[in-house]
């Protein structure tokens, strides 16, 4: 993995010196004059970041030729290892919110095999509360008309 300093530059590099465009293989030349590999192993690096993070949209007619979107300007601001510091706790939460909603997926469905488990139990013993609650009521009626 590249070192992070070099796509803070880049975005940097895009967000403010060069806010059209930038073609990214001279811009690499321009940091590395005399190492052809080391520069384009990094430049390789940071265009698959570039692109995954959606940080930066290359041009269409010229290839080669790299757009910062507001999300790459927003990053250029904090710096690269803020981003992945806020997308490491955003992964966490949302880690820890499926494990909760699984847990309360497992409660939830405990909870209906109980319910239907004793639905007819239940019912029934409505059923025979209310018989006795009429006939109670019924005697009573009969009582007072005496």
């Amino acid at each position: 993995m590249t070192d992070f300093k070099y796509i803070d530059l880049v975005l940097k590099a895009l967000s403010e010196k060069y806010p059209n465009h930038l073609n990214l293989k001279e811009y690499f030349q321009t940091l590395f004059p005399s190492n052809e590999e080391i520069q384009h192993n990094i430049r390789r690096e940071v265009i698959d970041i570039l692109r995954n993070e959606n940080l930066a949209e290359e041009n269409q007619s010229n290839p080669g030729h790299f757009k910062i979107t507001n999300k790459g300007r927003d990053v250029a601001k904090n710096g690269f290892n803020l981003y992945l510091n806020n997308l490491e706790e955003v992964t966490n939460k949302q880690k820890h919110t499926e494990a909760l909603t699984y847990e309360k997926l497992k409660y939830d469905v405990k909870n209906a095999k109980r319910i239907y488990r004793t639905y007819w139990f239940t019912f029934w013993f409505a059923v025979v509360g209310l018989l006795i609650s009429l006939s109670l009521l019924i005697l009573k009626v009969m009582e007072w008309t005496n």
